[in-house]
């Protein structure tokens, strides 16, 4: 690294602390400030903050112990120096989009740093463009000078943490800021841990490129959903993976829900921004349509004569402990009122924590599945792949159904057990 001034990350959670870790990697020294007392705790201890990041991160570059160390918001005391301040604080929170973090990191520099040296707040987390304008005011109201004794940029996060492709070193990012100094230093900065740079207008037009990608996303993950709801007759992965074949179209998989807090968000970011623009409006009525394979779900289930379901997975995605948005509590929501036996498993989550969020019967032990009649497996943990003998032998103990939301096992099931994928076809005679 060639860059001077001191670095603080705002937020040790997955965005926060992978961007420490590529910090590190280049001998920069970084302070990650949280709330979490334990997640302080371990990365102080060398340990990982996250359970999950042992499969997301190589062991062996765990480098917090030598570059990284973690303290408590109430301990920020920054140095007599120019500082780059990053923030990755959640801003979401049950479904909804949340400012209050944001504001409280930008007010505890605000009021702890000294003008006489130079600010650069860059935002990784994604927020609603408009965030920007209140940033700026949280400063001027204190008296600080845009351009002069602080700087605000963006640079959203859009890398998937568990896959080596799309790791943040590897794909393009979008840099943006609101004065000369910062695009410069965030070129600086990004330069050795990401991909190819591409320059926004300003920080908020960078920040909406990141919101813009999400709607993008969720609408067509939408519309997927509603074409394979509507032609129930024909195996519409099939369909999907074929049209993929063009060479302007994105492959698509149908599926029971789109979980996370940065897709389902998007259009709330978005909104925000937009304010009272009715045209904005109108897009929903458009994207909306998605999300209905529950219907087909259930008749399934029903179809089947189930009594007993268990659901693999409470995280909305694989080798993450994250269950915001999950669609599994969708799939409860809609079994619950038909099934006597619902149960779920999550190898990161303990059978309280499965207990409290759900309200279900955890399975602790992959056997058990022989005393269900319907297994989903919602999401694809590397830990199902891995057991995915065991899983098999429980279900053809029972000569149970096996639903796979993404179609991740279409090739070890398909012709062993009774199998659905969603989005295929749904045989009356599974």
């Amino acid at each position: 690294m060639n860059f001077k001034e001191h670095v603080y990350i705002w937020g040790g959670g997955l965005i926060g602390y992978t961007l420490a870790q590529a910090f590190a990697t280049q001998k920069k020294q970084v302070v990650i400030i949280d709330i979490d007392k334990e997640l302080i705790k371990n990365i102080n201890n060398n340990y990982l903050p996250r359970p999950e990041l042992c499969e997301l991160m190589d062991p062996l570059k765990i480098l917090n112990g030598k570059f990284i160390s973690a303290i408590h918001v109430d301990q920020f005391e920054p140095a007599e120096a120019a500082a780059v301040h990053f923030l990755s604080v959640p801003t979401e929170k049950n479904g909804e989009t949340l400012y209050d973090p944001v504001q409280n990191a930008v007010l505890n520099i605000v009021k702890k740093s000294n003008k006489a040296f130079p600010v650069y707040l860059i935002a990784e987390s994604t927020i609603s463009p408009n965030w920007f304008a209140r940033i700026h005011e949280t400063f001027q109201e204190n008296g600080w000078s845009h351009a002069n004794n602080y700087h605000v940029g963006a640079s959203p996060r859009r890398d998937v943490f568990n896959s080596n492709d799309l790791k943040m070193q590897k794909i393009s990012k979008i840099i943006g800021g609101d004065s000369v100094e910062i695009v410069d230093l965030m070129k600086v900065i990004y330069n050795n841990i990401a991909g190819e740079l591409h320059i926004a207008v300003d920080a908020k037009h960078a920040m909406l490129v990141k919101v813009v990608e999400n709607y993008l996303r969720e609408s067509s993950l939408n519309i997927v959903n509603a074409l394979a709801s509507a032609f129930p007759d024909y195996d519409m992965v099939d369909v999907f993976e074929l049209a993929a074949t063009k060479w302007n179209i994105e492959k698509y998989h149908p599926s029971l829900g789109i979980g996370g807090y940065c897709i389902p968000l998007a259009r709330k970011y978005m909104a925000d921004a937009a304010k009272d623009n009715t045209d904005f409006e109108k897009l929903f009525s458009f994207s909306d349509v998605g999300q209905s394979l529950m219907p087909t779900l259930l008749n399934l289930i029903e179809n089947s004569s189930c009594k007993s379901v268990a659901i693999l997975g409470l995280s909305y995605g694989p080798s993450f402990k994250v269950h915001t948005n999950s669609p599994t509590f969708a799939i409860i929501k809609q079994l619950s009122p038909i099934i006597d036996n619902v149960s779920v498993h999550d190898p990161f989550y303990s059978a309280e924590e499965i207990n409290a969020l759900t309200g279900c019967t955890a399975i602790e032990n992959l056997k058990e599945l022989s005393d269900f009649d319907a297994v989903i497996i919602v999401t694809p943990h590397p830990y199902y792949t891995n057991n995915f003998t065991d899983i098999l032998t429980a279900i053809k103990k029972n000569n149970s159904l096996l639903i796979d939301n993404l179609g991740v096992f279409r090739e070890l099931a398909s012709s062993v057990v009774r199998y659905w994928e969603v989005g295929s076809k749904a045989a009356e005679n599974i």
